[in-house]
């Protein structure tokens, strides 16, 4: 969930997705809101990243969210961490599909703050 605060208080919260979720984090660029978390579905792990803009009654909405990977990956992944500039989104997280070998650092850049 994620909700915008000011002081009057908590806004409306908006749900992103309806699937078991964890390890949220939160960056803004140039006005834009971008949330990225962790989330299981149909078996699978996966990093999620979505953009969120405030609408015209002063709401969080969700323009969009994808998985880094699309597929998922059939092992946790976890703490994925968010930062957006002029050149783009970049996500880590720690991955565990080679575990308990390591705990695999992983990445996602995209070009530009608006994918």
């Amino acid at each position: 969930l994620a909700a915008l605060v000011d002081d009057s208080g908590i806004g409306r919260p908006l749900r992103m997705t309806a699937n078991p979720s964890a390890h949220a984090g939160i960056a803004c660029y140039e006005g834009r809101i971008f949330v990225s978390w962790r989330e299981r579905r149909d078996g699978a792990w996966f990093v999620m990243v979505a953009a969120l803009r405030v609408d015209d009654a002063g709401a969080l909405a969700l323009e969009s969210a994808v998985p880094v990977e699309p597929g998922g990956v059939p092992t946790p992944v976890q703490y994925p961490a968010l930062a957006v500039n002029e050149g783009g989104i970049s996500i880590a997280w720690e991955d565990r599909r080679a575990w308990p070998a390591t705990r695999l650092p992983n990445g996602y850049a995209s070009e530009n703050p608006s994918t």
